[in-house]
């Protein structure tokens, strides 16, 4: 189970697990048209699932699983160009602006 904190510590030098937020803006120059940034993942905990009841009901469903977050411990919202500290993700695939999160799991 990768919900387990000591299990993602063993398998840190095998797989990394991160998210990625990546934004496109076909407006600007191509050397600044990417913007990344990742954020490392942990387990989640009751908390990320605000204060609103039903998120608690969904945190209890899914126990026993594995149900892995972002950390966003050390966001820095001033590296992006997001307005909020949360991911917005905008656009299609035929906006002049796109961005996209993903959940990532490589292989080291």
């Amino acid at each position: 189970m990768l919900d387990k904190p000591e299990i993602l510590a063993k398998l840190r030098p095998y797989i990394r697990i991160v998210y990625r937020y990546t934004d496109i803006d076909w407006n600007v120059k191509p050397s600044g048209m990417f913007k990344q940034q990742e954020l490392p993942a942990r387990a989640c905990t009751l908390e990320d699932f605000g204060t609103h009841p039903e998120g608690a009901k969904v945190y209890k469903e899914w126990n026993g699983y594995s149900m892995i977050c972002p950390d966003f411990t050390n966001f820095d919202i001033k590296k992006t160009r997001l307005d909020s500290q949360t991911w917005l993700l905008r656009g299609s695939m035929s906006s002049f602006r796109i961005s996209r999160g993903e959940f990532v799991i490589e292989r080291c």
